[in-house]
């Protein structure tokens, strides 16, 4: 049951209490836990939250996040243990710029703003911090950044920013989570402040989004994850640490978008598969040991995180098929990647994402000068391939090499089956003329050739006078009518579908 006691929340259980298995139900899972969420039921809307008599300043240091370069974003001002240290702000790799799969920034310049009591009513009191340096920031392997502000722990405790401690352990699945983030997509502009959503933490995956590659990412469902989200902490509901910095949703994207933006998939060693409605987040545990004396500093020995000491690669990215000679004979893509950076490199093509990160089955050690470009083919199996890169500047792999652990990467999709989804047709008709819209369905409809004429001249399954068109929108004169439109629809490998016939009358 919930207990309120001076405007707080307690949940209390028993010895003799039964888990319920309804998804709309905060797990139980220890006695007298305090409850942050304060009773909101679990998978339920998001809500916006209030702070003008005080009652969320535990949650006044989730910002606004806008850097030069960056998106609108939402972070979180952390406690490294030292008043007297840089005021510290974790977000999104993306937040900061970084869009390359294996781009990396490291004690970069920056000017924006960090905007804490960021609530709907204290639009009067909100706090700007200036952003000084991206301390980190990467969206390979993760998606997350380190921003330093303009000022100390200690100056921002004084305004009653109080800082948020990071989790020092992975929180497990199955325990309750809270999402706390300040959405700018999908909701009224006069509502877009800190919002809470609540849910539990689910099982953790690699996964592919695009061209970026990331590890161990944890998966919720909390409701109404949105654009502007990026960044928000994920919380324990019953410690108030947060566990997680929040990077991507499936929400909202159309079932035909797989693995593409706004569409990340998990990957395990058997498929590929994308979960609706569901969130992906990064545990902050590898922030561990990384702030010595409060000031942060990746060379540090006991911090793990990637040091960007990495190759880094030049390669097409995209879906690919074979290509048939005159003979009919397959001709299988190649990655054609140039290696850079280092003077030396080892290589492996593999179908397992994890694999990247084990030293077993890499080639041996490469010159750079002598064999610049990787041309492996992607081999003759359809499905996802991976290109794992590491390098250094010794002849001979040693410890100052880059990690498997943090392996350059990139992936591709071997694709060799046409789509068979019709491609969506827009008609608004007008007093003289009828205007048509082609629409698209990327990956699986990503370009268009088309051709026109009356029906009893035309033949769509003719492949004379098709033409990649300029513009998707057509308009048609009222005395032309009737026409037909006929489209043949290519996905981003570049296999085309056979004609479909729209009838335009």
């Amino acid at each position: 049951m919930l207990l309120r006691k001076n405007g707080r929340f307690f949940i209390l259980s028993s010895l003799f209490t039964t888990t319920l298995l309804s998804p709309l139900t905060t797990t139980i899972a220890s006695i007298n836990h305090y409850d942050w969420g304060e009773g909101l039921v679990n998978f339920s809307d998001s809500t916006l939250l209030n702070n003008q008599q005080g009652e969320h300043n535990h949650w006044r240091a989730i910002a606004r996040v806008s850097v030069s370069g960056g998106m609108t974003c939402t972070g979180t001002f952390i406690d490294t243990g030292n008043d007297s240290g840089p005021a510290y702000v974790i977000t999104n790799g993306h937040c900061t710029g970084v869009w390359n799969e294996n781009e990396f920034q490291l004690n970069k310049e920056t000017s924006g703003s960090v905007i804490f009591n960021y609530f709907i009513d204290t639009k009067e009191q909100q706090q700007s911090y200036p952003a000084k340096t991206i301390k980190w920031a990467t969206m390979r392997g993760h998606d997350l950044a380190i921003i330093e502000l303009s000022a100390t722990v200690g100056e921002l405790k004084q305004a009653g920013i109080t800082p948020m401690k990071l989790a020092t352990e992975v929180l497990p699945e199955n325990n309750d989570i809270l999402i706390i983030g300040a959405p700018t997509d999908g909701v009224p502009y006069d509502q877009s402040y800190m919002r809470i959503a609540a849910c539990t933490q689910e099982s953790t995956h690699d996964v592919i989004e695009a061209h970026w590659n990331w590890f161990s990412a944890q998966r919720n469902k909390c409701h109404d994850i949105k654009g502007g989200s990026s960044g928000s902490p994920v919380i324990n509901r019953y410690t108030n640490e947060v566990v997680g910095v929040l990077n991507t949703t499936t929400a909202g994207s159309s079932e035909y978008a797989v693995c593409f933006n706004g569409a990340p998939c998990e990957l395990t060693e058997s498929r590929v598969e994308k979960q609706e409605d569901s969130n992906y987040a990064f545990p902050v545990t590898q922030f561990k040991n990384c702030f010595v004396n409060g000031v942060f500093e990746l060379n540090a020995s006991s911090c793990t995180l990637d040091k960007g000491n990495s190759v880094t690669l030049d390669y097409r990215y995209g879906d690919a098929k074979p290509e048939l000679d005159d003979q009919g004979i397959a001709h299988y893509p190649s990655w054609e990647a140039t290696v850079k950076g280092h003077d030396y490199y080892r290589y492996k093509v593999t179908s397992s994402h994890a694999a990247c990160q084990d030293l077993y089955d890499y080639s041996g050690v490469i010159s750079t000068t002598l064999q610049p470009v990787i041309q492996d083919t992607l081999g003759i199996q359809e499905g996802y391939r991976f290109l794992c890169v590491i390098g250094g500047d010794s002849p001979e792999y040693s410890e100052s090499w880059q990690s498997p652990q943090h392996a350059t990467m990139a992936h591709k999709k071997l694709d060799s089956t046409p789509p068979t989804v019709k491609p969506p047709l827009h008609i608004s008709p007008g007093n003289d003329s009828v205007f048509v819209q082609l629409g698209y369905l990327p990956p699986e409809v990503s370009l268009f050739k088309v051709k026109q004429g009356k029906p009893d001249s035309i033949d769509c399954e003719n492949p004379e006078g098709y033409r990649i068109p300029f513009w998707t929108n057509f308009f048609f004169k009222r005395e032309e009518l009737p026409q037909v439109l006929c489209v043949i629809a290519a996905d981003q490998a570049g296999n085309e579908s056979t004609p479909w016939r729209f009838d335009i009358k």
